[in-house]
């Protein structure tokens, strides 16, 4: 079929064709081996002869990879969003593969969407390259105010992560969508550019990296050179250090202790006892140690 936007000529070249003997190599339709029925089931393409030299045995023929999203507004109009991944696209819109709300649906009082080019286009299918940290704008229209719930409602060909969440940027809070429910109240209007989809929780990830690096830090009293000894593994800028007595007196503080493995600070001051002992990085990872002193 020849689809024009206007009347004119549509000129065929001889050179546009391809012959090819039909047979089992070719899969003609006519002539099935057992072997070539066989290889249907293979997760990419079978040859196809085409004039424009693509190899299709090297194209997927199982289904793209994607999430489908439910959304339900006020536990009564419900509706369904998708991401799509693959890798020859952009994050920015792209024709062909981004799917922008239908003219009906954009001009409904309440509606779910992907906003593509800083919500320029309103996307019910995104279509992008995946990547384990990257964040999905997803929006929310509200006519008045509003609960909204969100929960994965399939998986197709997805394989990459095993955790889908909406960041809410407002609270900072991860909601697993996959395994449970993001549940909130929104007031009216364009709930834009303050949640993202993701694959990590990032607050999750940096909790585990602090603890860590606090572990990395060996802290004990030297009794016999009356020296708190302060072994920094990693070789982290310590910034700020600071000795507690069990009342909460505060009996050392220095500052800007730097990077060195090996820290030592005089404790022959100190009275025997318990003490806290409180490190800060210049990465913010806060360290609290207990020491016992008999100098």
């Amino acid at each position: 079929m020849v689809k024009g936007i206007a009347a004119g000529s549509s000129v065929m070249k001889n050179k546009y064709r391809t012959f090819v003997k039909e047979g089992v190599a070719s899969n003609s339709t006519f002539e099935r081996s057992s072997s070539a029925t066989a290889s249907i089931g293979g997760s990419n393409w079978d040859e196809i002869p085409n004039v424009a030299g693509i190899d299709y045995t090297q194209i997927s023929k199982l289904p793209v990879p994607q999430i489908k999203l439910l959304a339900v507004v006020d536990n009564a109009r419900s509706v369904e969003v998708a991401m799509a991944f693959n890798p020859n696209t952009t994050d920015d819109y792209d024709l062909g593969y981004d799917g922008i709300s239908p003219d009906s649906y954009s001009n409904a009082p309440n509606m779910v969407y992907f906003g593509q080019n800083n919500n320029e286009k309103k996307c019910v299918i995104t279509t992008l390259p995946f990547e384990m940290d990257k964040r999905i704008p997803i929006a929310f229209k509200c006519a008045a105010a509003s609960n909204v719930k969100v929960t994965v409602s399939d998986v197709i060909n997805f394989t990459d992560s095993e955790n889908v969440y909406i960041f809410d940027k407002v609270s900072n809070i991860y909601f697993d969508i996959k395994n449970g429910e993001f549940n909130i109240n929104l007031p009216a209007g364009e709930n834009a550019n303050r949640f993202e989809v993701t694959f990590r929780n990032f607050d999750m990830l940096s909790n585990d990296t602090n603890n860590l690096v606090a572990d990395s830090f060996e802290v004990y009293q030297n009794n016999k050179n009356a020296m708190l000894t302060i072994v920094n593994t990693l070789n982290k800028d310590v910034v700020n250090c600071t000795v507690y007595d069990v009342t909460g007196k505060l009996v050392i503080t220095k500052k800007n202790l730097g990077k060195n493995n090996l820290i030592e600070l005089p404790t022959n001051a100190l009275s025997d006892g318990v003490y806290i002992v409180k490190l800060n990085t210049a990465d913010n990872v806060s360290v609290e140690k207990k020491i016992i002193v008999g100098n």
